[in-house]
């Protein structure tokens, strides 16, 4: 028969086991719990910056092809047409700018583009600078200046 010092000693080691244990688990329910508070803390920042980039993206200037025309047959001149760099054709698709296409003009380097490519190409990752000159866009001056 085991003596009552054995069967203390055993209660007690069973004991500290099944405290080890305990502390293991909450341990890790605490660093899941963190882990995941981290990444929706930095989803936000993310998803702020996106809506930031999706209302600068509305906010650039649109144009209809050909503008240039419209100032020479007595229509009302685009200011920013003397500015904008002449272009025949989309760097971003190579296609052609034709009569009646959407085209947006670049703000910091009033390089000109076909709307939807220009769209596609600063949605694209992380993407904030001009397919041409690779000018850097700064989402809040395009918003403040485009207002």
């Amino acid at each position: 028969m085991v003596g009552p010092s054995v069967m203390d000693a055993c209660l007690l080691a069973l004991f500290v086991i099944a405290a080890v244990l305990v502390i293991i688990c909450l341990l890790c329910c605490t660093n899941n719990h963190n882990q995941d508070q981290q990444q929706a803390n930095a989803r936000l920042p993310e998803e702020i910056d996106a809506h930031t980039k999706s209302i600068a993206i509305a906010l650039l200037n649109r144009v209809t092809y050909p503008r240039r025309r419209n100032a020479a047959a007595g229509g009302d001149p685009d200011p920013s047409a003397a500015e904008t760099l002449v272009a025949e054709d989309c760097a971003i698709c190579l296609g052609p700018f034709e009569d009646g296409d959407l085209c947006s003009i670049m703000p910091v380097c009033r390089h000109e583009f076909h709307r939807d490519c220009i769209v596609n190409w600063l949605l694209m990752a992380n993407n904030n600078t001009c397919p041409l000159c690779r000018a850097q866009l700064q989402w809040s001056a395009v918003a403040e200046n485009m207002v």
